[in-house]
C-alpha cells in the first residue's frame, strides 16, 4: 500500500483547500478549526471565536486555532480502543474475554451470550446506545446528561439485562463506557491516568485530557448551542472513556499521522490492529475497534470517527492510501462531518 505522500504540498495550496472545503460553511460556527494532515504535516483555519470577550467566564476571546482546546466526545472512544489494545499487550486482558471477569454484575446475564472486551469495543455488545436509568430527558438533565450518572447508577444499569443479542452492530455510549470501566479495573488505576501514562506521554499528546482545566487555562473554548448561547461542558463522572477528553487539532493531528504511517510509531502493532475491520455496521459501513470504516463509491477506504456534547462538534477521517487526514472541531453544537469529509475528499483528488 503506497501511502506516502510523494509530492511535497505547499501551505498555500492546503490552506486554499481548506478555505474552499470549510470556508462557506464556517458563518454558521461559533467558532470552527479544520485542519489537514498531509504525511506528517498539519495545516489549519480559523474561523469565528474561542467565546465572546463579555462571555460569564471574564476569559480573552479570539480565533480559534491548532492550540485551542475543545471537548472532543466520542473521539474519545478512539482513545479507548487503543487503551484496549495496550492492556491487551501488557496481559491484563484478551479481546475474547468475558467483561464480567471485571464486572461481576454482568454474571447476571449468564444464559446468554458472553459480552467480550471486543463486542464493546465495536459496538456488538447488545447494550444500549444510553445507559439505563440516564433520565436524560428529564428537566434540566439533558443540558447536562452524563453528571449525575455516577459509579453507583453505572452499576445498576450494567446489572439490567440487554434489550438487544450479542454480535449485531448498535453504536453505545453505555457499551463504551463499561469497557472504560472494566479496562480500569484490569490495570488497578482510573481511566484517566491510563490514558495520560500510556497514550498522551507516549505520544506527546500534552494537550489532551480528561479533567476540565477550566479557569487555568484559556485556550480551553466556549461551548455554544446550535443558536450560539454559551452552555456547559458535559461530564461524564461514570463513564469518561465514551466521551470526556478534550483535546486540540495540533494533538489530533499526530494521532491521526499514527494511523496514517503506523510504522513510525511507538503502538505500530497496535494501531494496525484498531483499523482492521471486525464487523459490519450497514452496507459499506464497517466497525474496527472505535474507528468507522467507510467503503466509499469510488473505491477508497476512509477511517473515521465524529464526536458531540452540548456544546462542541467535531469530526476526524483519513485515507490511509494516500497518506491524507482532515480534522473539524465546533465550540457550538452543529456537527462538523460534511466540512471534514469535503475536505478529506479534497486532499485526496488533489493527491491524483
Amino acid at each position: 500500500m503506497d501511502n506516502h505522500p510523494t509530492l511535497e504540498h505547499d501551505e498555500a495550496t492546503l490552506r486554499a483547500l481548506i478555505r474552499n472545503s470549510a470556508g462557506p460553511r464556517a458563518e454558521k460556527y461559533t467558532g470552527l478549526v479544520v485542519g489537514a494532515v498531509v504525511g506528517r504535516k498539519l495545516i489549519v483555519e480559523g474561523w469565528g471565536r474561542i467565546r465572546d470577550a463579555s462571555g460569564r467566564r471574564g476569559l480573552p476571546g479570539g480565533v480559534p486555532d491548532r492550540d485551542t482546546i475543545f471537548q472532543i466526545g466520542s473521539i474519545t472512544k478512539v482513545f479507548t480502543g487503543l487503551l484496549l489494545l495496550d492492556a491487551v499487550e501488557r496481559g491484563e486482558v484478551a479481546l475474547d474475554q468475558p467483561v464480567a471477569t471485571w464486572i461481576r454484575e454482568l454474571r447476571s446475564h449468564s444464559d446468554a451470550r458472553p459480552i467480550t472486551f471486543e463486542s464493546l469495543a465495536t459496538h456488538t455488545s447488545g447494550l444500549p446506545r444510553l445507559p439505563p436509568g440516564l433520565g436524560w430527558w428529564k428537566p434540566g438533565t439533558w443540558l447536562n446528561p452524563y453528571a449525575k450518572f455516577g459509579s453507583k447508577e453505572l452499576l445498576k444499569a450494567v446489572a439490567k439485562r440487554p434489550r438487544h443479542a450479542v454480535g449485531h452492530y448498535r453504536y453505545s455510549n453505555f457499551g463504551s463506557g463499561v469497557l472504560g470501566e472494566a479496562l480500569s479495573r484490569a490495570a488497578g488505576l482510573p481511566f484517566e491516568d491510563l490514558l495520560q501514562g500510556r497514550i498522551c506521554a507516549p505520544l506527546g499528546l500534552l494537550d489532551t485530557f480528561i479533567l476540565n482545566r477550566e479557569g487555568r487555562d484559556s485556550r480551553i473554548s466556549q461551548g455554544h448551542s446550535k443558536r450560539g448561547h454559551e452552555v456547559d461542558d458535559w461530564v461524564f463522572p461514570a463513564i469518561p472513556a465514551a466521551g470526556a477528553i478534550y483535546s486540540t487539532a495540533a494533538d489530533l493531528s499526530r494521532v491521526i499521522s499514527d494511523h496514517l504511517f503506523p510504522e513510525h510509531s511507538p503502538f505500530a502493532k497496535n494501531l494496525e490492529a484498531a483499523m482492521e475491520e471486525r464487523a459490519l455496521a450497514r452496507k459499506n459501513l464497517g466497525i474496527g475497534l472505535a474507528w468507522h470504516i467507510s467503503h466509499r463509491k469510488e473505491g477508497r477506504t476512509w477511517h473515521c470517527h465524529n464526536g458531540g456534547t452540548g456544546g462542541h462538534f467535531s469530526c476526524v477521517a483519513l485515507d490511509r492510501e494516500r497518506g491524507r487526514g482532515a480534522i473539524a472541531l465546533a465550540n457550538c453544537a452543529r456537527p462538523v462531518d460534511e466540512v471534514a469529509f469535503d475536505l478529506l475528499d479534497a486532499l485526496v483528488r488533489e493527491a491524483g
